[in-house]
């Protein structure tokens, strides 16, 4: 009974292993789970031991289209010849060379990011298991990431916010100048419409590039149109709602050259966009929206993390039932202990009960006791130190079974909240739970709400209000350009652009 009671009956053993392998590391995690504990020799790390983060580009940015080349070669034009202000002869080179810039842009930010991303200290006291240090790394690398691409992002937003809402004249294509008087040659800043949409209320007003040439009427005629690649008050907002379709025909392409003011004709050596990699019908904010970026790959090593951390020692708690050998090894020093003990109580029951038979009398009982602590030779010496001992031993016992805390382990499975908040309030000192998804979002738990200013969302930062200010009229040409009239639409489209910004920003952050 006593060796099926010993076998049978569950505790907390320890184990510890000096100098652990990755691979030893990795087996006690299989078997124990979260119960080891690896303290690391080196508790900091740069990402740099570990990760290897490299960025897939979009095709465009090392295509022929953003190439000094193909710039160059959009640029040649006729000297002396009029062309129309939508006429892609005199519009592609500034658009080519601000889509190059888009991806120069992201290029840069992206490299310094992971320059500095990769030098960040990882703080590790003891050695994380690789489903959690997995984790905990990829979550970084999700966050770098929408941090990197919203700096992008802000950068271009603050470029488009700060043209519009400060009516910066854009290369003549939201304003032109007319001559009034030859005679005093008074010049007037008109702004400019594309399809009735007037460039000083929206950003927004495009329309589609192509070829142009002037009929008999001595009026522009659209020859051969560019689909979907537009161009409008601002070279920006123009440029991101077109797409690149006709880049990847390179039919199309050499449609265009003829049109070109010098064109290659069988020199044409530019190379299509690849209908394969990428869709054709793709806007260039769709790209832009993701810092010019197909894909990322990003390598976690493990056992490198394990090797820089380097674990000198690992410690396993767990609770489980003992061995044969410890089975074993408790009866043979329980049986020799109370082998011993039992050998001397019955002896000195058997010599006093003897005495006592042959003396029935008061005197003789007394004789007896006293006898007990008398001891005429050696023997009697060591065998009354030996039941001394004993006796102070077995009540030594008995006081630390009586006043020990026993430590007792009490497994619930999945527990409700309220389980939880009362094993917390009576057992928080030594209560564990581990959770089933090592990874959680905060929106899970965490809301935030931000309140903006009650101008953002008045009718001060409306379309509405912007309209009622610019009326029917051209106002620049109407006032003078210190007058609240003439600048108050540029000013309440810079505020509502500012509101809209902040909102973007939080929510990205958010």
């Amino acid at each position: 009974i006593l060796s099926v009671y010993i076998l049978i009956d569950e505790g907390i053993h320890r184990i510890t292993v000096l100098k652990p392998t990755e691979n030893q590391y990795k087996h006690f995690q299989q078997i124990y789970s979260n119960k080891s504990i690896c303290p690391c020799s080196s508790i900091t790390m740069t990402y740099a031991n570990f990760i290897t983060i490299q960025p897939y580009y979009h095709q465009v940015c090392s295509s022929d289209l953003v190439s000094a080349r193909w710039i160059q070669y959009n640029t040649d034009t006729i000297q002396g010849v009029v062309y129309l202000y939508t006429d892609y002869r005199i519009n592609s080179e500034l658009q080519f060379q601000q889509l190059a810039m888009f991806c120069q842009q992201a290029q840069q930010i992206v490299d310094n990011g992971i320059e500095t991303f990769l030098q960040t200290q990882f703080i590790s006291a003891q050695i994380d298991s690789q489903d959690l240090f997995e984790s905990k790394i990829d979550l970084l690398i999700s966050n770098w990431q929408s941090i990197i691409l919203n700096r992008y992002l802000r950068t271009i937003n603050i470029f488009r916010t700060i043209t519009q809402g400060n009516l910066l004249m854009n290369v003549g294509l939201n304003n032109k100048f007319s001559t009034t008087n030859s005679t005093y040659t008074n010049t007037t800043i008109t702004i400019k419409t594309y399809s009735n949409c007037s460039c000083a209320l929206s950003s927004q007003c495009m329309q589609v590039m192509g070829f142009y040439k002037l009929n008999v009427s001595n009026i522009f005629q659209l020859i051969f149109p560019i689909p979907n690649f537009y161009i409008g008050c601002s070279l920006v907002e123009s440029l991101l709602k077109s797409t690149l379709d006709v880049f990847y025909n390179r039919s199309y392409m050499l449609e265009i050259d003829q049109y070109l003011s010098i064109p290659l004709g069988s020199s044409f050596n530019f190379s299509a966009l690849n209908p394969k990699l990428n869709l054709p019908n793709e806007t260039i904010e769709t790209i832009v929206n993701r810092l010019m970026i197909d894909s990322w790959s990003s390598n976690i090593s493990f056992s490198s993390y394990y090797q820089t951390c380097a674990p000198s020692s690992c410690t396993i708690e767990y609770i489980g039932k003992n061995n044969l050998l410890d089975v074993i090894t408790s009866i043979i020093g329980i049986f020799g202990e109370l082998s011993v003990g039992l050998k001397l109580f019955f002896i000195l029951i058997l010599r006093s009960s003897e005495k006592i038979t042959n003396n029935l009398s008061f005197i003789a009982m007394k004789t007896v006791i006293k006898n007990l602590f008398i001891c005429y030779n050696e023997q009697q010496m060591i065998t009354r130190l030996q039941i001394f001992f004993l006796t102070i031993s077995l009540y030594c016992i008995f006081l630390y079974s009586t006043y020990t805390t026993q430590l007792i382990t009490v497994e619930i499975n999945k527990p409700t909240y309220s389980t939880y908040q009362t094993l917390s309030l009576n057992y928080s000192q030594s209560l564990q739970c581990f959770c089933s998804d090592i990874s959680i979002p905060y929106k899970s738990f965490l809301t935030i709400k931000p309140r903006f200013h009650d101008l953002c969302s008045s009718q001060f930062a409306s379309q509405d209000w912007i309209n009622y200010l610019y009326g029917a009229r051209n106002l620049v040409y109407r006032y003078s350009f210190t007058d609240f009239r003439a600048s108050a639409v540029g000013q309440f489209q810079l505020l509502a652009s500012l509101c809209e910004i902040s909102q973007e920003t939080i929510n990205d952050s958010l």
